[in-house]
């Protein structure tokens, strides 16, 4: 489950096809202090993310991505996925249409129910003045 967490937060920093400091930091402090993602060696981390910019460079689409994701965890698992994904599109504090893209494909793709949805949402507008 670690890996697949690291891959949906990267994924989730670059859909607008750059990674802002914002997203530097707030990845930083989930591997140091998210519970399941502190046991992580920063060496898998960069191993993570150069598998993961391989699949992207080799023109895998970020669905496809998704997918094998999915096939990995657990319901709530993914729900925490995409709530950390939401997190990482909105915490630059403005959400562009690839980020927004991405937060719909999560959702198609990883089944996350309308209840889910709308709390996640809510929280991010709330504390990022974003609108999703």
């Amino acid at each position: 489950m670690h890996n697949e967490i690291i891959q949906v937060l990267f994924l989730a920093a670059l859909s607008d096809g750059v990674l802002h400091e914002e997203e530097k930091i707030i990845i930083s402090q989930y591997t140091k202090s998210y519970p399941i993602l502190k046991k992580i060696s920063s060496d898998e981390i960069k191993k993570e993310l150069k598998n993961l910019s391989a699949k992207i460079q080799s023109g895998i689409d970020t669905k496809y991505i998704l997918s094998g994701i999915k096939d990995n965890l657990s319901k709530k698992e993914l729900e925490t996925a995409y709530a950390l994904g939401v997190e990482l599109c909105c915490v630059n504090f403005e959400l562009v249409p690839p980020e927004n893209d991405f937060i719909k494909l999560m959702e198609k793709i990883f089944n996350i129910d309308k209840d889910t949805i709308e709390k996640v949402k809510g929280s991010a507008m709330l504390r990022y003045s974003t609108e999703l």
